[in-house]
């Protein structure tokens, strides 16, 4: 049955000539416990409220920071048709006015190391993953600042799930050099689920010897 399921998803991801495709409507349920501590932004994942799973050359969604922070994971919940990754290429971008990420100024650019979580959800016949991105470095992103997380995907093999949006603006695709919104290249205005947790902040020389001097 999996291998009909495969099949179907590739013979059907494959049929978009515009370099991108999608899996298709939701079916089954379930959940995903999913840890908030040193979470910087969070759209996470919630099964309820899947409503599908996009495939390109690269997806990118935006966001705002409540607080200063240095990122240093991102969590994305996905499915893969193929083998998992060890590693994926993710970048931020700040945006110049025009909720874009086609004209959006680069900040940061790496390869994540990759490990992946079965949430125990299923859908379309496969397992819901959740993915965890530990960056080399920390990009420094600043409060109040509208930026794009990009990821790299393998197309046809890598689905970035996705919700009904409602955060700034909808995700987007990236088909070679060209980058279209969700509801002109699936009809449906969405947003990507991921969360952004901070590098914890080091104590300062001060602080430290404060905390000395009360033991």
């Amino acid at each position: 049955m999996k291998l009909l399921a495969l099949c179907l998803v590739i013979c059907a991801a494959l049929s978009f000539a515009d370099g991108y495709s999608e899996l298709g409507a939701r079916h089954t349920a379930g959940s995903s416990p999913v840890s908030t501590d040193g979470i910087a932004f969070s759209q996470t994942y919630v099964f309820a409220n899947l409503v599908n799973g996009y495939s390109a050359n690269s997806m990118a969604d935006d966001f705002i920071l409540a607080a200063n922070a240095s990122i240093d994971t991102v969590v994305v919940w996905m499915i893969y048709v193929g083998a998992q990754p060890t590693n994926m290429d993710v970048a931020f971008y700040q945006d110049t006015g025009d909720s874009s990420p086609a004209t959006a100024t680069s900040v940061w650019s790496g390869t994540a190391s990759a490990t992946h979580i079965d949430t125990g959800d299923d859908n379309w016949g496969f397992d819901i993953i959740e993915t965890t991105l530990v960056l080399p470095s920390y990009p420094s992103l600043t409060a109040g600042v509208y930026y794009w997380l990009e990821i790299t995907l393998n197309y046809n093999v890598d689905f970035w799930l996705v919700q009904n949006w409602s955060v700034l603006s909808q995700c987007w695709v990236l088909n070679g050099s060209t980058w279209t919104r969700s509801d002109d290249a699936y009809g449906e205005s969405t947003d990507a689920f991921f969360d952004l947790y901070a590098a914890p902040v080091a104590l300062q020389r001060e602080t430290w010897g404060s905390i000395k001097t009360i033991f």
